[in-house]
């Protein structure tokens, strides 16, 4: 069996080294120079043990054992500093019970004792926050170098600067692959997990799985006297900053429109979202200077759940995409999933492409469907 993987990201990289354990030939084919060119190498790196959704804070449990397992240890790929969440005290109450279901180290600080921990928020609305012990940064050259190494160890052909132009299938799902520069590859399945092209590459073989692309602003803050040692996740107002590089990164969770191609520029309106954003959580970040910002791509599924496995429409194509903000915690997990799922594994039904079949759409919209 022959798979081609289109994308060399952390879902790509990931989904090869899946197939690949279990004996499975895979070529992967990038548009880009090199591994982790695209959004996965345009990102905070944060890893966020605990997600919204049970099924993500599982993923991310699995994510960790799997990048341990590659690289070594957890230090070899993660900068553990911690995560504290802050927002409104019922959401942390919410997910100060998810820290605990999911058996997660952690802490509720309050008053002078979050101040201390986390100063940057002095004359914020905030009195009170939820550390989580094992949130922090992840090294992405790490694991990038990690998961193409490996990659290559077991044989998988790494094909970068090779843009699929279009896609034909036959006889129940033997793919033809056209590409450039280079020849025409065939395939017995294929594997979009191309970020934000995945869902242009979907149109090409007719399948009904529609994907969102959105820009989000990244901006390195340079702050007169600031003082941050962990992650600072606001679940109110949807903002995160971290230390990095002698000053903080922080970013809105700004969510504006785009194509696949767009660029990596950043408005003043977006920068403008930022300063509101963190002037209710951290006052003396939101005044500081931007020494450099820029935007990476975020790509979203209509239920904001990533996509994996078998195209409802399509036979022998198959997705890992639409990994949205949660790449870097989940995309090794999500990877692996995704390579069972080719090789005929069920996929859990609330992540599974065919939940957006004509069949599960007309049961959800069913007034639409009449129309």
């Amino acid at each position: 069996m022959h798979v081609i993987v289109v994308g060399a990201g952390v879902a790509g990289l990931s989904t090869a080294l899946g197939l690949a354990r279990r004996g499975v030939n895979v070529s992967v084919l990038e548009r880009r120079e090199t591994s982790f060119g695209g959004t996965s190498g345009l990102n905070a790196a944060i890893f966020r043990p605990l997600e919204t959704q049970k099924v993500m804070t599982a993923l991310a449990r699995r994510n960790g054992a799997l990048l341990d397992e590659l690289l070594g240890h957890r230090t070899a790929w993660l900068d553990n500093r911690g995560l504290v969440f802050t927002g409104q005290t019922k959401t942390l109450r919410q997910l100060s019970a998810e820290a605990e279901a999911a058996s997660l180290v952690s802490k509720r600080w309050r008053g002078a004792e979050l101040l201390r921990h986390v100063p940057a928020l002095t004359g914020g609305r905030w009195t009170e926050g939820l550390w989580l012990a094992a949130g922090g940064v992840i090294d992405l050259h790490r694991m990038a170098r990690g998961l193409e190494t490996e990659c290559r160890r077991l044989g998988v052909e790494l094909v970068y600067q090779t843009e699929v132009t279009h896609l034909s299938s036959w006889r129940g799902g033997r793919w033809a692959v056209t590409t450039r520069p280079g020849p025409e590859r065939l395939a017995d399945a294929l594997v979009l997990a191309s970020g934000a092209h995945s869902a242009r590459l979907a149109a090409l073989t007719g399948s009904s799985v529609h994907l969102r692309v959105f820009k989000r602003t990244l901006a390195l803050l340079q702050p007169e006297a600031v003082r941050l040692s962990h992650v600072v996740w606001d679940v109110t107002t949807e903002t995160y900053f971290r230390a990095e590089s002698g000053g903080v990164l922080a970013s809105p969770c700004d969510e504006e429109p785009c194509g696949p191609d767009a660029t990596a520029s950043v408005t003043q309106d977006a920068l403008a979202t930022l300063g509101s954003k963190l002037q209710p959580v951290a006052p003396r970040l939101a005044s500081a200077s931007v020494r450099r910002a820029w935007a990476g791509l975020r790509t979203f599924s209509e239920d904001q759940l990533p996509v994996i496995g078998l195209d409802p429409d399509v036979p022998g194509l198959y997705w890992c995409a639409a990994l949205g903000g949660s790449g870097m915690t989940t995309g090794a997990a999500l990877g692996d999933l995704a390579a069972t799922a080719v090789l005929g594994a069920r996929v859990p039904p609330s992540l599974a492409a065919r939940r957006f079949s004509a069949t599960a759409r007309r049961r959800a919209n069913p007034r639409r469907a009449e129309r």
